[in-house]
């Protein structure tokens, strides 16, 4: 198996074009939310889960940001729980946008789920939620929620 051995600076995940075609090679239930994916990608969600604090061993082959991504598109795309992403751990889609050979195990998931809930993991929670607010307002703007 081929270790996926990436740091920010030589690794960046990008928007990837999907051409469709109407046979069962490398077939996914999820075709529809190739834009959606490229969204959450757009917003740079990702970056806010690379913190020292999650920072998992070099040899790992998910990272922090790889498991943040994983959860938030399973549950984007109708995983209501940890043990359904066993349906989707070989999608081809989803492999293809996270830049993985397959997504991670849900034995993996719920181990790394118990460290987004340290407190450098809230702290990267809280910052993934501001970076999606702030890739949605025009520059200069800012929120209040009430």
């Amino acid at each position: 198996m081929k270790q996926y051995n990436h740091t920010r600076s030589q690794f960046a995940r990008k928007r990837s074009t999907i051409h469709t075609r109407y046979d069962l090679n490398a077939a996914t239930s999820f075709g529809g939310a190739a834009g959606l994916i490229d969204f959450v990608l757009g917003t740079g969600i990702d970056r806010e889960f690379w913190v020292h604090g999650l920072r998992k061993g070099r040899n790992t082959q998910f990272h922090m940001d790889d498991i943040a991504l994983t959860v938030i598109f399973g549950s984007l795309l109708g995983q209501e729980r940890i043990f359904h992403f066993e349906d989707i751990e070989q999608d081809p889609l989803l492999k293809l946008k996270l830049d993985v050979p397959k997504l991670p195990d849900t034995t993996l998931l719920y181990k790394d789920l118990k460290r987004l809930g340290s407190d450098a993991g809230i702290k990267a929670i809280r910052s993934a939620h501001r970076q999606i607010l702030r890739s949605l307002l025009p520059k200069g703007q800012g929120i209040v929620v009430d």
